[in-house]
């Protein structure tokens, strides 16, 4: 299930937080659902790869609004993730999975 699809960030946040203007793009858009959603990352071989995952809160300005989990492969490698209270609204935040 790949989510539900938003630019909610490009109108509510234009001046991205922590990030080169040319890369805000990618951190004004989401995907979001009320429920578990996934993604396939097609691996052609094996080895040791490191994922790395953009974020922004563009949405909820408080904690514990969105908190959630990363798994891959189903091992969780992140676990209660909650940006907001990483780094606060509309800033950037990367986090890097190693597998």
């Amino acid at each position: 299930m790949p989510g539900v699809v938003s630019d909610h960030g490009i109108h509510h946040v234009p001046l991205l937080a922590r990030v080169h203007p040319q890369d805000r793009i990618l951190y004004q858009t989401e995907r979001y659902h009320d429920d578990d959603f996934s993604y396939e990352v097609p691996v052609e071989r094996d080895g040791e790869y490191v994922l790395n995952l953009k974020f922004s809160e563009v949405y909820f300005r408080s904690s514990h609004q969105k908190v959630f989990d990363i798994k891959i492969n189903n091992i969780p490698v992140i676990v209660g993730l909650d940006i907001f209270n990483k780094v606060g609204y509309g800033t950037a935040h990367d986090e890097f999975c190693s597998f």
